[in-house]
């Protein structure tokens, strides 16, 4: 049925974006059938079954500043960055793994002081270059935020022509 495919889709996308938040160390690709994934797979479906059943979702763990809400930033630069590890060389995952975690670091920092502007402005990271896993091309890759109405978005232009990765607003 094409209306439970979307329901599908748009509750994957809300419990991605909550299990990133809660497990910003997770997995960004759960497998079932691994045993160091219990915990992430376990609360990944705590959300999921918290959503489907308006039930409220315990509280996270809230040690840091949070008067913004980081998650969608997060969700958006996780789903780019499980785009991107495919077409990059394998000996450089750490690297943009890295460079993704400090991405989001910088952007929320810039976020809780102010520095970010509405879209279509944006405020940019600085751009990393990493070899494709085709060839070894240099690709180069550099995270963006913005506002969206009162919602923090992330994104990333990457490749020789500059190919946004934009998330469509949701």
């Amino acid at each position: 049925m094409p209306g439970s495919k979307i329901r599908d889709a748009l509750l994957d996308s809300e419990v991605n974006r909550i299990y990133w938040e809660r497990f910003p160390d997770g997995p960004l690709k759960l497998d079932p059938e691994n045993p160091d994934h219990n915990p992430y797979v376990n609360g990944w479906l705590e959300i999921r079954d918290a959503i489907m059943s308006s039930n409220p979702l315990p509280p996270g763990d809230d040690d840091e500043r949070h008067d913004i809400d980081t998650s969608y930033a997060r969700a958006d630069l996780n789903r780019v960055l499980a785009r991107l590890l495919p077409d990059i060389d394998p000996d450089h995952h750490q690297e943009l793994t890295e460079y993704f975690d400090g991405a989001f670091d910088e952007i929320r920092e810039a976020a809780l002081y102010g520095s970010i502007p509405l879209v279509p402005e944006v405020w940019w990271v600085k751009p990393i270059t990493v070899p494709t896993a085709d060839g070894n091309y240099p690709h180069e890759v550099q995270a963006l935020a913005g506002w969206r109405g009162d919602v923090l978005r992330a994104s990333v232009y990457q490749g020789a022509d500059w190919t946004p990765y934009w998330t469509p607003p949701e």
